[in-house]
């Protein structure tokens, strides 16, 4: 008797694809997409509280301040850009994710320099509408997991 297969029907085409199937894939890009995009929000609101000290005279938060902007800020982002591109590309997966990172991640370099260059009357708003797109990144990102997963919210149980 042979051995079981260990490929599975591909829905469009027909074919076997061995490995993990297509629909599993894209819920795990889903949620990854989801947790890059949590992970980077943090970091985003992270810098608000840390700037908040900053400018209520707590000057030690400053070089906290810097080191989530620069580095925390940009590692989180790249993850998310190299998620939301594997999800859009090879998964065939919505575009929007990989544009709305790209766009933010533009934005943080203008940010990281206006910082430096201590232009606060610019960076601060700036700093606000990054948040902004940041959780409407993440609120993007978890309804892209939802609808992979099938599920739309808490579920009612009856009595």
């Amino acid at each position: 008797m042979p051995a079981p297969s260990t490929t599975t029907p591909d829905q469009r085409t027909g074919r076997r694809s061995a490995g993990f199937p297509r629909r599993r894939w894209h819920r795990v890009l889903a949620h990854a997409f989801a947790v890059a995009a949590l992970l980077h929000a943090s970091a985003a609101l992270t810098q608000a509280v840390l700037a908040g000290q900053f400018l209520g005279g707590n000057y030690h938060g400053l070089p906290w301040h810097e080191t989530v902007g620069t580095v925390v800020i940009g590692q989180t982002a790249m993850l998310q850009l190299l998620v939301a591109i594997v999800m859009w590309w090879p998964a065939r997966g919505p575009a929007w994710p990989t544009l709305a990172t790209v766009a933010l991640f533009a934005v943080e370099l203008v940010q990281i320099d206006l910082g430096f260059g201590d232009q606060l009357e610019v960076h601060v708003p700036l700093g606000v509408a990054i948040i902004i797109g940041s959780l409407a990144i993440l609120a993007g990102a978890v309804q892209i997991a939802r609808r992979r997963t099938g599920s739309s919210g808490p579920e009612e149980r009856p009595g």
